[in-house]
Formats: C-alpha cells, sequence, structure tokens
C-alpha cells in the first residue's frame, strides 16, 4: 500500500481519534456488561464480544447507519433464546442475524422504512425502554445501599444537574446550545454530513434548532443526512417540509 494513502487513511486524525478511542471504550464497557446481565450471559461474553466488534470494524470499516457494539434491542431478544436453549443458539442467532443484514443491504431493503407508519416506529422505541426498564428491576433488589445511592445520583446529574450548570451537559441539550440564535439571518444551512440520527430524541433536537431559527424567519434547510438518518428525521420530525436534502454520497 502506498505510504500517503496509509497515512491519509490511519493516521490523518490521530488525536481525535485517539480521543474517540478512549470515549467508546469508557462507555462500552459497562453498556457490554449491563446488556450482558439483561440476556442472562456471563458479563465476560458480552466485553469480549464487543472488543471482537471493535477490532473488526477498525480495520473493515463501517457506516454511520450500522452500530458496531452491544445493542439493548439484541440483548432483550436474546433473554427467552438463551434461557431455553443456552449459550450455543445465540452463537446461531448471532450468525444468522449478520447473513440477514448482509442480504438486507444487498437488496437495499433498508429504503422500504419509510413505508412503516410513524405510530409503529415511536411504539417499538416506547415498548424498547419499557422491556429494558423492567429487564433491570431484578438487579435493583436485595442488593447493598450503595446501588440505590449510585442509581440516584446517576438520574440526578442526568436531568437535574443540567437546570444548574452546563459543566457536565447532556449530549443532546449540548449540541442544541451550540447554535447562536442571537444573530439575524435570511438562510440558515445544518450540515450533518459527519452525524447520524440514532432515535427520536435526535430528530427532537435538530427539531428545535430548525424552529428557533424559523422563528426568526431564517429559511432553514438540514443537508447531509444519509439515507437511514432522513428515514428517521421524515417520519419523527415536525418540521420536515422541505428542510432535508438527503446527502447522494449514501
Amino acid at each position: 500500500m502506498n505510504t500517503k494513502i496509509l497515512k491519509r487513511e490511519w493516521f490523518f486524525n490521530t488525536r481525535q481519534d485517539l480521543l474517540a478511542g478512549a470515549v467508546v471504550g469508557l462507555a462500552l464497557i459497562p453498556e457490554a456488561i449491563a446488556f450482558s446481565i439483561i440476556a442472562g450471559v456471563d458479563p465476560k461474553v458480552g466485553l469480549y464480544t464487543s472488543f471482537i466488534i471493535a477490532v473488526i470494524t477498525a480495520f473493515l470499516g463501517g457506516r454511520p447507519g450500522a452500530i458496531s457494539a452491544a445493542t439493548g434491542a439484541m440483548a432483550l431478544l436474546m433473554i427467552d433464546l438463551v434461557k431455553d436453549h443456552g449459550l450455543q443458539y445465540l452463537l446461531a442467532a448471532t450468525f444468522l442475524t449478520g447473513v440477514l443484514q448482509v442480504i438486507f443491504g444487498v437488496l437495499k431493503l433498508g429504503r422500504q422504512m419509510k413505508y412503516v407508519p410513524r405510530a409503529v416506529m415511536i411504539g417499538y422505541i416506547n415498548a424498547l425502554a419499557v422491556l429494558i426498564f423492567l429487564a433491570q428491576l431484578p438487579q435493583l433488589t436485595n442488593v447493598p445501599v450503595t446501588v440505590y445511592i449510585l442509581t440516584v445520583l446517576s438520574l440526578a446529574i442526568i436531568y437535574i444537574l443540567p437546570r444548574f450548570t452546563k459543566a457536565v451537559p447532556s449530549p443532546l441539550e449540548d449540541f442544541l446550545q451550540s447554535f447562536d440564535f442571537r444573530e439575524l439571518v435570511d438562510r440558515v444551512t445544518i450540515d450533518l454530513t459527519q452525524a447520524h440520527l440514532w432515535d427520536q430524541g435526535a430528530v427532537e433536537v435538530v427539531d428545535k434548532a430548525v424552529n428557533k431559527f424559523r422563528r426568526n424567519g431564517a429559511d432553514v434547510k438540514v443537508v447531509g443526512l444519509n439515507e437511514a438518518s432522513a428515514t428517521l428525521f421524515d417520519r419523527l420530525a415536525i418540521n420536515k417540509e422541505s428542510v432535508v436534502i438527503k446527502n447522494q454520497n449514501f
């Protein structure tokens, strides 16, 4: 491989890559352990799997619409499978999931998500949240008092602390506050080429940003959305008329 190509592909953004790797690593460890507990497997299984996925993705590459880590949705689906059939079936189900994803990608079935009603998507997300919450309840029974203290402290940092200080901001609120709405402008372009909208919360934040500019009479456009993000925005956003311009590179 040419040295210039190697440098451009692997070392052009070393500082940010190291920082991103450290942040993801710190977040991935407790996440992998938690999802392993939900699925009913040894936490070491989740840690090893997450590490292998991260290494494979680093060398083979990924895309903004792909989750290259443990997910709560998959953990919930695996509860009954592991309980009834054991860890061996979990491995088989994982390979089958990968095969189906490759087939869906080749057939470009992701585009069909635009036909899924908004009510179905919101219902699925809410049901997933309820199931994750219920799966966590057994971990809060017959445990030391320290667990309850840490739980309350975590909730306070997320929901109460931002009311008094932005030193530890919520990521989405931090994104919203990064816009300066004091300037009077006629046109505003929000470029999300390097971003991906994962859920309804992310869509709502972009919606709020669009609303604040529009209230001042500005013409707002959101550009650079990849196909998955554009589909999600089209389904969940309030200000979707004449706002989204899909990035044709995806």
